[in-house]
């Protein structure tokens, strides 16, 4: 069951940014410039190697959400896309719901009571938010910028702020 919705809900949520890519692409990516960076290397890959692009993308990290919304842009058919989107979410779903499911097992198999499997999950929520901030410091330190809000959203939070300064002075 967990592997069917996995497979639905990556189907659609793909199936959606293509679609965007496609008929929104151009005033997206004015909003999103993230998109713009990530976008000329979905769209090389694509040009290069359409059919095994559309279907790994899905893998690759870092391109996962702009992989859909660059190939909607690229001009590739809407039924190619929603074909192999469709193997790509089921490869997809079944490869990681296989591997949660005997990851699972085996943590299940050394961690017998449930309150090791608590101090187990409580081990594993601080040493991954631990790794995020590390790596959003390493960012921060390399200067790369950091996620934000559309373009449009800081623009009226600046004009807010401004204003705000001004209220002041």
């Amino acid at each position: 069951m967990v592997v069917l919705l996995a497979c639905i809900g990556g189907i659609a949520g793909d199936q959606f940014f293509y679609l965007l890519g496609r008929f929104k692409g151009k005033s997206m990516i004015r909003l999103w410039p993230a998109l713009d960076r990530k976008s000329p290397r979905v769209l090389a890959l694509v040009d290069r190697y359409r059919v095994p692009a559309i279907i790994g993308l899905r893998f690759l990290y870092g391109l996962r959400m702009a992989a859909p919304f660059a190939i909607g842009m690229s001009g590739v058919p809407a039924r190619l896309f929603v074909l192999l989107n469709a193997i790509s979410g089921l490869l997809w779903a079944v490869v990681f719901g296989t591997a949660g499911y005997f990851l699972g097992a085996g943590v299940s198999a050394v961690v017998s009571s449930p309150a090791a499997r608590l101090v187990v999950g409580a081990l594993m929520t601080v040493l991954g938010v631990a790794a995020a901030m590390r790596y959003m410091t390493v960012r921060r330190r390399a200067g790369s910028r950091p996620m934000t809000f559309p373009l449009r959203y800081q623009r009226g939070r600046a004009k807010a702020a401004q204003g705000a300064r001004e209220d002041v002075e």
